[in-house]
């Protein structure tokens, strides 16, 4: 029987421990932050930072879609398996 790989993007907000429980790729959306981006998966710990900086900007953050670079490399780590 063959492997079965799971990939998501951040916006499932998956539980950490469930991601590394059950071995779940998570590609990041992208944050645009007055004229910053950073990945979205990484707010995972930052929700306080998160909401501080948001009062504090002039125009509200967009997002993103996922590169299409980053799951075609997720898929190609996962074949490689």
């Amino acid at each position: 029987m063959g492997i079965i790989g799971f990939v998501t993007d951040s916006t499932a907000y998956l539980h950490p421990a469930f991601i590394e429980k059950h071995q779940i790729e998570v590609v990041s959306l992208i944050v645009n932050f007055e004229g910053e981006s950073f990945p979205e998966a990484g707010l995972y710990v930052n929700f306080d930072e998160f909401y501080d900086r948001l009062r504090q900007v002039t125009y509200l953050p967009t997002t993103s879609q996922p590169p299409l670079g980053e799951f075609l490399k997720v898929t190609k780590s996962l074949a490689s398996v």
